[in-house]
């Protein structure tokens, strides 16, 4: 599978098909493997990767330690390196993914 990353996040979805195409076609990444039975994928973007998965009410082996509700992922920033963010922040506004702040330069 080629060189892994040291430290790869999980990030649960509610639409599994829907988050696959999203990160794949709009953001770039490549899917490195996947299980299909378990909706799940492990995707990289030139070395940067994460892991989605179908979130599944009631799994007994979610490590879920709090209510999960919508939007996921909420208080978590993850940053990416990528070359053209421009580009990037386009793709995402023309396929209505919602940005919460717009980019700056820290």
């Amino acid at each position: 599978m080629g060189d892994m990353a040291k430290l790869v996040v999980e990030l649960l979805v509610s639409d599994f098909a829907q988050s696959l195409k999203f990160y794949t076609e709009v953001l770039g990444f490549k899917q490195l493997y996947d299980r299909p039975e378990e909706a799940f994928a492990y995707l990289d973007r030139n070395g940067a990767q994460i892991m989605i998965a179908q979130h599944e009410a009631g799994d007994e082996r979610s490590w879920i330690a709090g209510e999960l509700v919508q939007p996921f992922g909420r208080g978590m920033n993850l940053e990416i390196e990528v070359e053209d963010v421009e580009a990037l922040h386009a793709s995402c506004l023309r396929h209505g993914a919602r940005i919460f702040l717009a980019m700056e330069e820290k």
